[in-house]
């Protein structure tokens, strides 16, 4: 994946979320910009993960999926996003290897 996309400048990740950690610590040793999206659910409520995973939809020009064990929302997603030209990542389920679609 680096080798096609490069270092990113930023890297944009929900502040919630046991996979933004993997990530977040990668990008410290590369000294890669983090910013975080957090969910405002005092004032949205249920729609506040909806509307942070909106933003960073919006903001990311590359996407990268992990597709949890229990539902297969992530990857409906990101082959949707993929029909739309956008540069998706997506790894099916933990530990599994990363597939540019």
């Amino acid at each position: 994946m680096l080798d096609a996309w490069g270092l990113p400048a930023e890297i944009i990740l929900p502040s919630d979320g046991d996979s933004s950690h993997v990530f977040l610590l990668w990008a410290q040793q590369k000294d890669i910009p983090i910013r975080m999206i957090s969910s405002d659910w005092t004032s949205f409520g249920r729609r506040a993960s909806l509307i942070r995973d909106t933003t960073i939809l919006r903001e990311a020009n590359r996407l990268i999926f992990l597709q949890g064990p229990r539902s297969n929302k992530s990857a409906q997603t990101a082959a949707r996003l993929a029909k739309k030209g956008r540069v998706v990542g997506l790894s099916e389920r933990p530990g599994a290897s990363l597939t540019i679609l």
